[in-house]
């Protein structure tokens, strides 16, 4: 590779940029004494402009290297081949231009502490990634100007839709993507764009651009042009993908480039998989894994009655359809509860990784963060501890130690369990990069973090797209998802995968064909023939469904009074003939009362029942969980929320639940017999809450899809999901073109086609908070996994750090990062309705309360959100 005014770039996958058409912005015919020209400064030496910009035009090179980003980028010109190399290399010069308004004298005075001319400054702006937009544009106008008789009108569209939209994503290198179009209007419609750059940009040669040309070129771009661009359909996104991919790349190379010039280390790797063999032999190696292997080719057979025949046959048949379709872009794995999914969806990612040596990580995602730490840990089975990153917002970063042979270099993990005196063996700023740009080969994180990277509007929430391309990406309970934003995740999905070469595997025992939602419908192949396995009796007959509590829907108080009494009694029924209980309610407030009633009315040992809630923090969960797993423990009653239907690793022997979600239905009867060991297992269904409360404006909630209703009992006991997503399908195809906030094309029309990231990731978010919360910190002493912690001592830990303002930004961020994990044992998340008139000891702005006399905020044991106010509410119990 050579840096001069042309740009070499040799791919082992593809020669894309290897000829002499494509040219590097000739910064040096353009600007006089560039050598005055400072990008960065340090106690011990500056770094000039121009070196700035090859170093970033170094890593881009690399990051595009190592995740073979060429045949991508590829991918987003739609013209002819005769002016792809013009446009790569306007793809190019946005990396390479990013920091050419450093030329602006005010930034240079204000900034740098550089004096260029001896002037007295009147000027006040000191921007740079506005004036480099906008440099950019006029370049690449007057670049235009000389080959545009030969484009084709719609060529010639193109070509001017990404110089601005380059422009855009130079302009907010330093910020984030908002809006486009009100870019386009503050640089045509208020700006002086030639008199703008002179009077910052001195010694700028203007005079080399064709302002003619340029400025015909801005009258000639509006509003119009861009929706014109792209006709009725969602070919738009295209550009929205583009931007976020291009703007992802930009700023990973520029934050490599700082971090190397201000600390002297280099960004060697990546830490992708680049050799999927090795990769692979510790899970191929594994007993589990080999026993899957013999029972395949007849060597040793798993007899008709062992669960362990089906789920070899799944793993098998799985692989085999995954491999045979490999060319597709999403699949199914929809698999029963028990089946091995973990297991399945790595096989059929290391599957992949050898069919298309493009492809070089694994995203796992799930819905909640005890997931994420349970799969986390089965992981470790099968692949070295330092090939996982946990990225979710309670774990802490993994440590990258200083080497004193070769300081820099990513060292693996330690354990994070240490002592203060070698904290000074961390390397900070190194730990924050491996993170913030996941320099993982296999990563596992949650929904809400993964669909940050797609649509977030964060700087950081984009460093994670480079990434992401040539990725297999396992999407676990996708139907947990809001039904409502169905449709527009499969769009975003589809042309994410088909773009940017990303194999998706959704898996699920209750899958939506969410495909069918495509105004087209797309083939998603499934990846095991479901009845199969769905009707076999050693997974049909694991759980039998009940409904004779079903009856009728409480009327008035007293019906549910009677109710409430009917259940409390089949509970400690089904409780004195030895069994684990778990009875499920949808609000926390009914959660609580039945917990209540069973204690103080009921003669059974006190020490067998308890209470699962949203309110309980990570120490009482885990506590709860480990003793539903002891062997010599036979009999116990669980009261819980929706917290138990997904990601709570429990095996009871009967369930009681409130009606909600189809799905959810299904989820409950996995906590059920999970180990197939057990006879005549069974869930009994009630309705004591409507689910309407908790699930507003849910097409799923609707009555007529509930097992209120005998047709959807029938659909649950023969495991016809397929039958029910049908019409749940129908019904969100319908609701999408309604002329509501809902309204597909009304969101196609005036946020994607006008890439209005803003608007666009207010329809994407998973999660909408719908009032500020505030945390409740209690001082106690806590015994958890196998160390105590002092809730005063921690607190006073956790002020010390964040009023700490000599401690650099990369060092408090990994520190916060550790502290917070250990905090979140002592914290409850509460709306702030609860904290009004709260008399607290101490407080960390408005965001973080302590109290001290925390016993009296407990009962029967257990933490009491509406002992911090005098008016109780309905306690609604939601799951974030």
């Amino acid at each position: 590779m050579q840096f001069k005014d042309k740009l070499f770039i040799t791919s082992d996958k593809e020669q894309i940029l290897l000829n002499n058409k494509i040219k590097l912005f000739p910064i040096d015919k353009f600007v006089n004494n560039l050598d005055k020209y400072l990008a960065h400064i340090r106690e011990d030496r500056n770094e000039k402009l121009k070196e700035h910009l090859i170093l970033v035009i170094k890593y881009f090179i690399q990051i595009c290297n190592e995740k073979n980003l060429f045949p991508i980028l590829k991918n987003f010109w739609s013209g002819s081949e005769d002016f792809f190399d013009f446009w790569i290399e306007m793809l190019v010069n946005t990396i390479y231009m990013h920091d050419i308004g450093k030329l602006n004298i005010v930034f240079q005075k204000e900034k740098m502490s550089n004096h260029i001319l001896n002037i007295d400054f009147d000027m006040q702006d000191s921007r740079h990634s506005l004036f480099s937009s906008l440099v950019y544009i006029c370049y690449f106008c007057t670049r235009l100007g000389s080959i545009f008789k030969k484009l084709s009108r719609k060529e010639l569209e193109t070509m001017v839709i990404f110089i601005f939209l380059n422009g855009y994503i130079i302009s907010r290198h330093h910020t984030s993507l908002e809006n486009f179009q009100s870019y386009i209007t503050e640089i045509i419609e208020k700006e002086d764009v030639f008199e703008k750059i002179m009077n910052y940009c001195p010694d700028l040669n203007m005079n080399k651009f064709k302002n003619k040309t340029v400025k015909k070129i801005l009258n000639y771009f509006s509003e119009k042009r861009l929706l014109v661009l792209y006709g009725e359909n969602w070919e738009s996104i295209d550009l929205y993908i583009y931007s976020r991919l291009v703007y992802g790349l930009l700023v990973s190379a520029d934050f490599y480039a700082t971090y190397e010039f201000m600390t002297g280390n280099k960004i060697d790797k990546l830490d992708v998989i680049d050799n999927i063999e090795e990769f692979s032999k510790k899970f191929e190696t594994h007993p589990i894994i080999e026993g899957i292997r013999k029972h395949d080719s007849g060597e040793y057979k798993f007899d008709e009655k062992n669960i362990n025949k089906y789920r070899s046959e799944i793993f098998i048949e799985a692989q085999k359809k995954i491999c045979d379709d490999s060319k597709e872009s999403i699949f199914y794995l929809e698999a029963p509860t028990g089946s091995g999914k973990t297991i399945t969806s790595i096989n059929l990612a290391l599957s992949l990784l050898k069919k298309d040596k493009n492809l070089n990580n694994i995203f796992y995602i799930f819905p909640f963060n005890t997931l994420v730490e349970q799969t986390a840990n089965s992981l470790y089975q099968f692949f070295d501890r330092e090939q996982i990153g946990i990225i979710n917002s309670i774990t802490p970063m993994d440590l990258v130690m200083k080497s004193s042979k070769d300081s820099g270099k990513y060292l693996g993990k330690i354990d994070n369990t240490k002592s203060e005196e070698n904290y000074s063996d961390v390397d900070y700023e190194a730990t924050l990069m491996k993170r913030q740009f996941i320099h993982y080969p296999l990563v596992v994180t949650t929904h809400v973090h993964f669909f940050r990277d797609l649509f977030g509007l964060e700087r950081d929430a984009n460093f994670a797209l480079p990434h992401l391309a040539n990725s297999i990406v396992i999407m676990d309970e996708i139907q947990s998802y809001k039904s409502d934003i169905w449709k527009e995740i499969i769009i975003f999905l589809k042309k994410y995968a088909d773009i940017l070469n990303i194999k998706i595997i959704i898996m699920s025992a209750t899958l939506p064909n969410i495909g069918k939602l495509l105004d087209v419908p797309y083939r998603i192949p499934s990846l095991v023939e479901r009845e199969k396995y769905f009707n076999n009796p050693i997974f049909s007959e694991r759980v039998f469904p009940d409904f004779s509590l079903l009856n009728k829907k409480p009327k008035n108080d007293k019906e549910r009074e009677i109710i409430f009494e009917i259940l409390a009694e089949k509970v400690v029924s089904e409780y004195r003939n030895n069994k684990k209980i778990i009875i499920e309610f949808i609000l926390k407030k009914s959660a609580n009362e039945f917990f209540k009633k069973l204690l103080e009315e009921f003669e059974i040992e006190k020490s067998d029942v308890f209470l699962m809630t949203g309110d309980d923090n990570k120490v009482e969960r885990e506590r709860i969980i480990n003793i539903t797993k002891e062997k010599k423990r036979t009999q116990m009653i669980l009261v819980a929320t929706q917290v138990v239907e997904a990601g709570v690793d429990i095996d009871m022997d009967v369930g009681f639940k409130n009606i909600s979600l189809f799905d959810s239905e299904e989820q409950f009867l996995g906590r059920i017999n999970r180990s197939c060991r057990k006879q005549q297992a069974k869930a009994y269904f009630f309705y004591y809450d409507n689910p309407k409360l908790i699930y507003k404006g849910e097409v799923r909630a609707k009555e007529k899809n509930s097992l209120i209703e005998l047709e959807m009992q029938k659909k649950l006991l023969s495991k016809s999901f397929n039958k029910y997503y049908e019409r749940i399908l129908s019904d969100l195809n319908e609701e999408s073109y309604r002329y509501n906030e809902n309204n597909i094309d009304d969101f196609k029309n005036n946020a994607v086609k006008l890439l209005d990231y803003r608007k666009i990731k207010e329809r994407m978010e998973l999660i909408k908070e719908d009032q500020d919360t505030a945390v409740l910190y209690l001082s106690t002493k806590i015994n958890y996994r196998k160390k105590e912690y002092d809730g005063f001592e921690v607190w006073e830990q956790l002020k010390q750090l964040i009023e700490n303002s000599k401690l650099d930004y990369a060092e408090k961020k990994v520190k916060m990062a550790e502290i917070m994990e250990i905090v979140s044992l002592f914290s409850y998340n509460l709306p702030k309705i609860y904290f009004y008139g709260l008399s607290y000891n101490d407080s960390i702005g408005d965001t973080i309360f302590r109290i001290d006399d925390y016993e009296k905020y407990f009962i029967n044991g257990k933490f009491d959100r509406n002992r911090l106010k005098k008016q109780d509410e309905d306690g609604f119990e939601f799951i974030v």
